[in-house]
C-alpha cells in the first residue's frame, strides 16, 4: 500500500521545495535584494505547469481518487472539491506565467509577478494539505490490496526531475541551476556547533 503514499508525499515534498524558492525569489525581487533570472524562474514555471499536471495530478485523478470513488462513495464531494482545485492550479499557473511575461517586458510590472507568485504558492500548499490530511488517510483506511497494487503500479511510472534529481536517481540538465537555486533557499542551516 504505501509505495503510491510513499510517491505522493515524495512529490508534495519536490513541489514544495519549488514552491519555497518560487516564494523566496519573488520576495527578494520586490525587496530589489536580487536581479531577476528569467532562466531560473522560467524553469520553476516549466516544473510547475510541466510535472504536476502531467504526471502527479492525472494519477491522483485517474487511480487514487477513481478507486476511492468506488469504494467511498460519500467521499464523491471531496474529491471533486480536489478536482476543481487541480483546475484551479492550472489556471493560477497561467496568471503566474503572464505575470512573469510582463514582468520581462517590463521590470515596473514586479509587484504583479510578486503578487501572482504568492497566490500560486498560498494554494498550492493548502492543496496539498488538503489531500496529506485528508485523501491519504481515507484511502488508507478505505482501498483494498488489489486497489493498491493498480495505484502503486500507475505511479511507479512517475518521472519528477526535481525529485528525482533531489534523491540522486537522475540528472536533467534543465533543471540543474534550479535545483541549485532550490537548495539554496531550502537547505538546513548549519549546526553551529559543527561550523
Amino acid at each position: 500500500m504505501t509505495q503510491a503514499l510513499d510517491t505522493i508525499r515524495r512529490e508534495h515534498e519536490s513541489l514544495a521545495k519549488v514552491l519555497t524558492c518560487l516564494r523566496h525569489l519573488a520576495e527578494a525581487l520586490q525587496e530589489g535584494s536580487r536581479k531577476p533570472d528569467f532562466e531560473i524562474l522560467y524553469a520553476i514555471l516549466d516544473y510547475l505547469e510541466g510535472f504536476p499536471d502531467t504526471y502527479h495530478h492525472p494519477k491522483e485523478e485517474e487511480f487514487l481518487f477513481k478507486a476511492l470513488r468506488r469504494r467511498r462513495p460519500a467521499a464523491a464531494p471531496l474529491l471533486d472539491k480536489l478536482h476543481e482545485e487541480h483546475a484551479e492550479g492550472v489556471a493560477l499557473a497561467a496568471e503566474l506565467r503572464a505575470a512573469l511575461e510582463a514582468y520581462r517586458r517590463d521590470p515596473s510590472a514586479s509587484q504583479r509577478f510578486s503578487s501572482a507568485a504568492e497566490a500560486y504558492v498560498d494554494f498550492e500548499r493548502k492543496h496539498m494539505e488538503h489531500e496529506e490530511r485528508e485523501i491519504l488517510p481515507l484511502a488508507q483506511e478505505a482501498l483494498t490490496d488489489e486497489d493498491w497494487q493498480e495505484i502503486n503500479a500507475a505511479f511507479a511510472l512517475n518521472h519528477d526531475p526535481i525529485g528525482e534529481q533531489m534523491f540522486g536517481v537522475a540528472r536533467e540538465k534543465k533543471f540543474d541551476a534550479l535545483l541549485a537555486t532550490i537548495l539554496e533557499f531550502t537547505r538546513e542551516p548549519a549546526d553551529p556547533g559543527t561550523a
